[in-house]
């Protein structure tokens, strides 16, 4: 009986050790296929991967802007789910069956330099190299991605370069999209960024050059962008919403000027 229990409790402590070496084996795998693709530094709050099931929870990740910004954090994703193929990540060409992102708000800042934020990431860099350039630049780092969703919750933008307090806009997306055969993680970096960004004014008031990166998105991506465009639907809304009622007090003041003076409107 005592043998018993001695090979359950010795069982129990490497059933614990392969968890805890797991977790921080895929976390490394992570931080390190983030950062290569991004050029960024960023931190994770929770990672937990599944003994039994090919499931990786990540909570809480941020990718943080370059050190000459006063806004520390660039991207935040409370939570991502991937659902993957072991033997694919042994073989070093990573197959992801499922992956779940939801990217609560990408910050757009410009510094009092006049520096962009988003032309500190790679996949940017890399798209206004001219051809030659990028002959010597680094290879995509494949990745296989069968089933994307991505919901994108806000964006904003800050422009420090005319002084503090900067100059602010918020737009509320609220985006759900399904994609599929993603085959690379810049393509997947440059699919984010142009999904959050489309549906904004950001990109003109930054003077930020979309067209580079929609290039690196397959025409499979954009055909797809038409599933769940919730975000169109509520800026439209929001802007009739807004005309019509900008309409009514204008014709309300008209009302009162057209009035003769000492006149009372009833």
């Amino acid at each position: 009986m005592k043998k018993i229990i001695t090979i359950a409790i010795f069982f129990l402590i490497a059933l614990l050790a392969l968890s805890y070496f797991k977790d921080a084996i895929v976390k490394g795998m992570v931080e390190n296929g983030v950062e290569f693709v991004t050029g960024l530094q960023l931190k994770m709050k929770g990672l937990n991967v599944g003994l039994t099931r090919n499931i990786i929870d990540i909570e809480g990740l941020k990718i943080f802007n370059p050190t000459d910004f006063v806004e520390k954090v660039m991207v935040d994703m409370p939570e991502v789910y991937i659902n993957y193929d072991p033997v694919s990540i042994m073989r070093g060409d990573p197959h992801l069956k499922k992956l779940r992102i939801y990217l609560n708000e990408l910050m757009v800042v410009k510094n009092a330099e006049g520096k962009l934020n988003l032309h500190a990431l790679k996949v940017v860099k890399a798209s206004k190299r001219d051809d030659t350039q990028q002959e010597k630049t680094a290879p995509a780092r494949h990745l296989r991605i069968d089933d994307l969703r991505l919901r994108i919750g806000k964006a904003v933008y800050k422009d420090y370069s005319k002084g503090s307090p900067p100059f602010v806009r918020e737009f509320y997306l609220n985006l759900d999209e399904r994609y599929s055969d993603v085959r690379s993680l810049e393509t997947l970096v440059s699919l984010i960024v142009v999904r959050t960004l489309r549906n904004t004014a950001i990109a003109g008031l930054a003077n930020f050059d979309l067209g580079s990166l929609t290039s690196a998105i397959s025409t499979t991506l954009l055909s797809a962008e038409g599933i769940a465009e919730k975000g169109v639907g509520i800026t439209r809304e929001a802007l009739k919403k807004t005309t019509e009622e900008t309409k009514g007090i204008v014709e309300e003041l008209g009302s009162i000027f057209k009035s003769p003076p000492g006149s009372k409107k009833d």
